[in-house]
């Protein structure tokens, strides 16, 4: 309870526009929770953006206003994925991610990857993340032995 409170008081105390953007991240967090429950993942795919190769040059920024804005919705999807009262997984945020960042009009970059399993019957690791230009936006760090399997820009 205390920690409750903790957290709304934390939360009372913020800038009016980080508060706004703390919802944002929260709503297009379970918006995301739900479209991939609900619908085929094709669908969301479609959404994310055009199918790129995965080795194509990375999408870059122009100016600091839309670095800081990557920089605001990376802080924004972190704290409501710690809040949400489920379980957002990479996939969520990267899809939270990419909304919150085209509804600004910051090009981002989906990737999806795997990575062998830790043991021979195990199935493959499976993990999404976001970048805007150089802005590690959701899903960082990502593990090495990750292999990129799809990119949409």
């Amino acid at each position: 309870m205390i920690a409750s409170w903790s957290r709304l008081q934390t939360f009372a105390r913020m800038a009016p526009g980080r508060r706004a953007l703390v919802l944002e991240a929260m709503a297009m967090l379970g918006l995301a929770r739900a479209w991939l429950i609900l619908a085929p993942f094709r669908n969301v795919a479609r959404k994310l953006g055009s199918p790129t190769p995965t080795d194509a040059p990375q999408l870059q920024l122009e100016g600091g206003a839309s670095l800081a804005a990557a920089r605001e919705v990376r802080w924004a999807i972190a704290l409501a994925a710690s809040r949400v009262p489920f379980r957002a997984v990479c996939l969520q945020q990267a899809v939270a991610a990419k909304l919150m960042l085209r509804r600004r009009g910051i090009p981002a970059t989906v990737r999806f990857g795997l990575a062998p399993g830790n043991a021979p019957d195990a199935f493959p690791r499976a993990h999404a993340w976001v970048s805007a230009g150089k802005v590690k936006v959701a899903g960082f760090p990502v593990e090495p032995a990750l292999v990129v399997v799809a990119r949409f820009d």
